[in-house]
């Protein structure tokens, strides 16, 4: 009989879903509680264009190939950089709620808990964008120079390119 509860406990408790993967590039994951939290937040700043959720699954997927490809290229961001980053938005933070004691109530967080969950989300973001400089800083052509260059090829002559992301 005690056997019979504690399967039984354990056939319930793997029913309930914590969170779920919903994409995954090289060695990051991202969430479904990542994508909602990033939609929420959209429709919270009241900016009119709000994407969709695909369009910012789509940011959140190049953001990740983005990381995955600084990782390989060792493209790394100063941790003082990071502490910077994270003083002026906690500043932005304290200006739009105005107090410490208002963020820590709407967010239900210390404010030293909400800094270190906003720290790797920072220094993700950062290495992003530098990867992002990276690859596109010596960039000269113009959109009607690729367009000419690419209408320039026969479509036989195209390769097939196996795609890199699903």
């Amino acid at each position: 009989m005690g056997l019979l509860l504690v399967m039984s406990f354990s056939t319930r408790a793997q029913s309930v879903v914590i969170d779920k993967i919903i994409a995954k590039v090289d060695n990051h994951y991202i969430l479904k509680s990542e994508l909602e939290a990033q939609y929420q937040e959209y429709l919270q700043s009241g900016q009119g264009n709000t994407p969709t959720r695909c369009q910012l699954l789509e940011s959140l997927i190049i953001g990740k190939v983005m990381l995955a490809k600084a990782e390989i290229d060792s493209v790394l961001i100063e941790d003082k950089k990071v502490e910077m980053e994270l003083n002026s938005r906690m500043e932005q933070m304290e200006q739009q709620f105005g107090s410490q004691k208002n963020i820590v109530e709407a967010y239900g967080k210390t404010i030293a808990s909400l800094k270190d969950e906003l720290r790797s989300a920072i220094k993700e973001q950062l290495t992003t964008r530098k990867m992002q400089e990276k690859i596109t800083g010596d960039v000269k052509v113009t959109p009607k120079e690729v367009r000419k260059f690419y209408e320039s090829i026969p479509k036989d002559s195209l390769p097939y390119l196996p795609s890199e992301v699903e």
